[in-house]
């Protein structure tokens, strides 16, 4: 994670890439949102056992 903000910052010092590094930011960051509670609702039923 901290891995890819890493890379947006380098990318961000890079003029040339700062308006694709911005929009790729963005984007990923409005995908974990958007993922965020599927995955987090899958380790929680993993944890409970997944009875139904």
């Amino acid at each position: 994670m901290f891995k890819v903000i890493y890379r947006v910052i380098f990318l961000l010092k890079n003029r040339k890439k700062t308006v694709f590094a911005l929009i790729f930011a963005n984007l990923f960051f409005a995908i974990l949102v958007l993922l965020e509670p599927i995955f987090f609702k899958k380790i929680i039923d993993i944890l409970v056992g997944y009875d139904h």
